[in-house]
């Protein structure tokens, strides 16, 4: 299958299933990190968003040296860069960093030709990578004060002075206290945890945030961009509808998610390496960063375990089928309707038939919706399955009376019916109506319940560009 088109199915099942550490031990909590540790924030920040892992043991590793090829994941997390295969000949395209490196290849920048993906990540080098990945301008760079500031940067090119200088200004790194840079130095993961939280930790760009998981808007877009078939042509206008259609579903998968960890739900270790699997088949050169892949799979597998114990729950209360008949009962609305397009003729018909004309021949003769023909006995439908003027229209409507309304499809004169008490052709419509109603009211309750909180950017989602 076509690596983008994986996305876009992923989607689709969890949207099919949802509406609106594997263990519950918290991401961030580490058993060498402790919360008077320096770094704690930044620790727990950057690991509750997937960009650094702690280890299996759940030790986090604070003081450890970072590599290049680590901090290429750490970047292009944080960053939400699009992956791209590598083009290092010391970079195999089986290693595990290889599509990290392709993502930062112009930010972080190379030792001559090669990459040199288990070299430390040099101070300089991380300084120079990240005020490129913030787009800062390096023209209005002021040297002049780390100049004078550190006593170690003067062999340094002014370009590199230019990336430390903004590093600086813009509170993302700073030197040590005998007034040195120390540019040709490694630093640690918990160094790292505080560079990154500081420069993406409150980036604009977040545009869907639940709890400690953020989703970048560049990440929304690119997964949108997945739904599209290689070398087609899209307006705004669609790309606009397809981010306002998907925000929502990744957003309701997150919350989901979030809820099944802290109900103590654990993922089995085939569920942890689909997760593997997945993130290696959806991962590819333009498309969402493999950060997000990460969150929205893992997230999902969570969905999987919660809907199913939702599930269980509804079957093992032993008034199922009163559940449905009360559901269908309470939330679904039958009428029939004549649609014709000229506003005159819909007034002259609904007159015809409040004088006694039988409503059964008036359609037959100027209905022009073919799909009535298949239902003759009228439609059945619950909300968001019929235009919304119309469901509006019958639901305003007495049962027996008439309404007329105006949709994008024309005029309707409705004949609002009784419900049908058989509605076994329809069943499997209602049980996946009402359990896609009882899992929106158990997540809202429980999201309530354990503090979770959601929140989506819809400004950043609308904006255009």
């Amino acid at each position: 299958m076509n690596k983008k088109k994986v996305m876009c199915s992923v989607l689709a099942c969890a949207m099919s299933l949802s509406v609106a550490s594997t263990a519950f031990a918290k991401e961030g909590t580490f058993t060498d990190v402790s919360e008077s540790h320096w770094a704690y924030s930044y620790i727990s920040n950057m690991s509750s968003r997937k960009i650094i892992d702690g280890y299996d043991d759940g030790t986090f590793l604070p003081d450890k040296t970072v590599t290049r090829a680590e901090f290429s994941k750490m970047l292009s997390g944080a960053a939400s860069l699009s992956p791209y295969a590598p083009s290092f000949s010391d970079v195999s395209e089986d290693a595990w960093y290889a599509y990290y490196v392709g993502a930062v290849s112009e930010y972080l920048v190379p030792v001559g030709d090669l990459f040199m993906p288990e070299n430390e990540a040099k101070r300089k080098d991380i300084a120079a990578a990240v005020v490129r990945a913030k787009y800062y301008d390096t023209a209005v760079a002021d040297t002049t004060a780390i100049e004078a500031k550190f006593s170690d940067i003067a062999s340094l090119s002014d370009e590199e002075k230019k990336y430390i200088a903004l590093a600086v200004e813009h509170g993302i790194m700073d030197g040590f206290d005998e007034g040195v840079f120390k540019p040709e130095e490694g630093i640690t993961r918990a160094q790292a945890a505080a560079i990154l939280d500081r420069a993406f930790g409150n980036d604009d760009l977040t545009a869907i945030k639940v709890n400690d998981v953020s989703v970048n808007i560049n990440d929304i877009e690119r997964f949108a961009m997945s739904y599209i078939d290689e070398g087609e042509e899209i307006d705004d206008a669609a790309m606009q509808y397809l981010k306002q259609s998907i925000t929502p579903s990744i957003e309701s998968i997150l919350i989901c998610g979030e809820i099944g960890k802290a109900i103590g739900l654990e993922l089995s270790e085939k569920q942890i390496n689909e997760i593997e699997a997945f993130k290696a088949e959806a991962t590819y050169p333009g498309g969402p960063s493999i950060a997000f892949v990460d969150t929205l799979y893992t997230a999902m597998e969570y969905q999987v375990l919660l809907l199913n114990k939702y599930a269980n729950e509804l079957l093992s209360a032993g008034n199922y089928d009163e559940l449905i008949k009360e559901y269908y009962q309470n939330n679904y609305m039958c009428a029939k309707h004549i649609l014709v397009e000229d506003e005159a003729l819909a007034k002259e018909l609904l007159k015809k038939v409040q004088k006694g004309t039988d409503f059964d021949s008036l359609k037959k003769k100027y209905s022009q919706d073919p799909g009535s023909q298949g239902s003759p006995d009228g439609y059945v439908f619950t909300y968001g399955e019929m235009v919304p003027e119309f469901e509006e229209c019958v639901k305003s409507t007495d049962i027996g009376e008439l309404g007329l309304c105006k949709s994008v499809y024309g005029w309707h004169i409705i004949l609002r019916l009784n419900l049908p008490e058989d509605y076994t052709d329809i069943q499997y419509n209602i049980e996946q109506s009402f359990f896609a109603s009882y899992v929106d009211n158990k997540t809202n309750e429980q999201a309530s319940e354990y503090g979770i909180i959601s929140k989506i950017n819809w400004d950043l989602v609308n904006a255009e560009g």
